[in-house]
């Protein structure tokens, strides 16, 4: 009976760590992946993917609908994932892997029609916040954009996960710089606009202010810092 017991408690024991040694429930799994695609067809999905759930692993574009995510030894990209019937893959590893980076697993990354597609994977840091942004503009300024120009501090609270800067220097309008919900760094006068039903209504308000110009974006979506865009819009 004693040697049973011991035999029940070590299976049990190894039935704890066997999902950490498959990568399936790992708490040290990088906070974010790099992903690029030159593919035109899926080019949209290359980016920056933070990590939204350790237990089988998933990661997520900011403020996207772009998924990678880890499931019955299967790694995909897509706008859904499989964790619910109505949700279909668009890209996978047709290999076993347990992590998806390009220097650690050699499987290829294929679409649905089984067509092979180049996707580079990479871990990447989480990006560290300074305590100011400074917006401005190389070269001649719009009159219509100095309004928005100056020291963004960053405050205490966040937006859904991210921080908010807010302009320091204050007119009779208080703007803040944040990762908007349709997925672009933006200054508004919006704390906090992760939904991007409030940024139609309160977008459309905010270009009704001044000329109309003053609303500020960055080119790409799901960064997750504003410092990792050359371009804005």
């Amino acid at each position: 009976e004693e040697s049973a017991l011991t035999m029940n408690i070590i299976l049990y024991i190894l039935c704890l760590l066997l999902p950490v040694s498959l990568g399936l429930d790992n708490k040290d799994d990088p906070e974010y992946f790099e992903i690029s695609i030159e593919d035109s067809t899926f080019k949209y999905y290359s980016g920056f993917y933070r990590k939204v759930q350790s237990r089988r692993p998933l990661y997520k574009k900011p403020r996207t609908d772009n998924y990678l995510s880890f499931r019955l030894k299967q790694w995909t990209i897509g706008e859904k994932t499989r964790y619910k019937s109505e949700k279909t893959q668009t890209l996978f590893l047709d290999g076993d892997c347990t992590s998806p980076t390009t220097e650690d697993c050699r499987a290829t990354w294929r679409d649905e029609l089984n067509n092979t597609v180049e996707v580079k994977v990479v871990e990447t840091a989480e990006p560290e916040y300074p305590k100011y942004y400074e917006v401005k503009v190389v070269g001649k300024v719009d009159e219509t954009l100095k309004p928005i120009l100056g020291f963004y501090m960053k405050m205490p609270k966040k937006c859904k996960d991210f921080p908010v800067f807010e302009k320091t220097s204050k007119s009779y309008i208080t703007l803040f710089l944040n990762l908007n919900g349709n997925g672009h760094w933006t200054v508004s006068f919006e704390h906090c606009t992760a939904n991007y039903a409030n940024y139609a209504t309160n977008g459309a308000n905010y270009a009704n202010y001044g000329a109309g110009n003053e609303n500020l974006r960055s080119t790409t979506k799901g960064l997750p810092s504003p410092s990792y865009e050359d371009t804005w819009e």
